[in-house]
């Protein structure tokens, strides 16, 4: 069983930003997942320090630096929302789903389901490629 490293999976996410077709293995996915939460988590930290530093005359000069970082950082995270839908579609596939399945997002509670999907074990070969755990 293949297990990417974090720093591949993101590499492989993220340069794979548009592409629907293949298949994406479980720790590939997750590892994303977990980087875009440490990206936001980072960005968030940054941002509340801003408002720490924040005075009755203003942000300052340290406050408007902590702003303008955390604010990259949470652009960064918005940057990294088609990777994020490319990596759910190829996981889809990964379980032998098909794309369309990833609409189910925009059903109340739908969300669960595609979670469910994305924590399956990958299925063998199928009609979107190779199976990634080989």
């Amino acid at each position: 069983l293949l297990i990417m490293e974090i720093t591949e999976a993101v590499k492989t996410c993220l340069s794979k930003s548009f592409k629907l077709d293949g298949r994406a293995s479980r720790s590939e996915y997750w590892y994303f997942v977990l980087f875009q939460i440490c990206l936001y988590f980072v960005g968030i930290v940054i941002m509340s320090l801003s408002a720490a530093f924040q005075s009755d005359s203003g942000l300052g000069i340290v406050g408007g630096l902590f702003l303008l970082v955390g604010g990259l950082f949470l652009l960064a995270t918005l940057a990294c929302v088609p990777a994020s839908i490319c990596a759910q579609i190829r996981r889809l596939h990964d379980v032998g789903k098909p794309s369309v399945y990833w609409f189910i997002n925009l059903v109340p509670f739908g969300g669960l389901v595609l979670l469910y999907f994305c924590v399956l074990p990958s299925v063998a070969d199928n009609e979107f490629g190779e199976c990634p755990c080989k």
